[in-house]
């Protein structure tokens, strides 16, 4: 998004990523970065552990395991900023 801004192309390239930091959370605020799609950290972290913890146990795992994934745009970002944020 940076070169996209020193090169002043903004309003020439759409930019469309996937997470959300601050940095990125301010570049759709600013309309560089149209949107992007992210999934909640906590939810991810826990099925993960979950995952983990019945492999350690020897217990069946799931085939698939379901997350669901937000899109964030400018519309929607401050109500996303503060649940789905990933601080690096």
């Amino acid at each position: 998004a940076k070169v996209v801004i020193d090169l002043n192309r903004v309003s020439e390239i759409t930019i469309i990523g996937s997470g959300l930091t601050p940095e990125i959370a301010n570049y759709i605020e600013r309309g560089v970065i149209e949107g992007v799609h992210a999934v909640d950290p906590f939810e991810l972290g826990a099925q993960g552990m979950s995952t983990l913890l019945r492999l350690k146990q020897n217990r069946s795992l799931k085939e698939r395991y379901d997350m669901p994934l937000f899109l964030i745009n400018r519309d929607n970002v401050r109500r996303f900023s503060n649940n789905y944020m990933i601080v690096p």
